[in-house]
């Protein structure tokens, strides 16, 4: 019982924080099916913007606690160092602006992607939706 409703446990806090995040997200934000049976940029593109907003809070927020305010300190710094800026290693010449870019371009797009074809698959009755 400890393992799973203790703090921190399994389900306490963060499986919980993550569950209710993705209930509000369906309950709120998705686009009616009516709308998905069809391919159309409006609810696609309602679907990009509304998964790079939750990016941006998310990875964002993780930025700004982990690297920003040092919540962490150097205690689970995998290099000694702190991440560096104008590398020429990194193709923006920055580890930040390549890691939003790189995310944006292929990590939400692809996220958005596998969405909408799952959205549009069951608006039309291609899968079976468990409700």
């Amino acid at each position: 019982m400890k393992f799973l409703f203790g703090n921190p446990g399994y389900l306490f806090p963060w499986n919980v924080i993550f569950a209710a995040i993705a209930i509000v997200t369906w309950l709120y934000t998705q686009p009616e099916f009516a709308r998905m049976a069809e391919f159309e940029i409006g609810w696609i593109a309602h679907i990009f913007v509304r998964n790079l907003v939750l990016m941006v809070l998310f990875y964002g927020g993780l930025h700004l606690w982990l690297y920003t305010f040092k919540a962490q300190g150097e205690e689970f710094n995998f290099h000694p160092k702190w991440r560096g800026e104008k590398k020429p290693r990194f193709l923006f010449g920055s580890q930040l602006i390549d890691n939003v870019i790189w995310s944006v371009a292929s990590g939400c797009t692809i996220w958005s992607a596998y969405e909408v074809i799952m959205m549009w698959s069951y608006a039309n009755g291609h899968l079976a939706m468990i409700t």
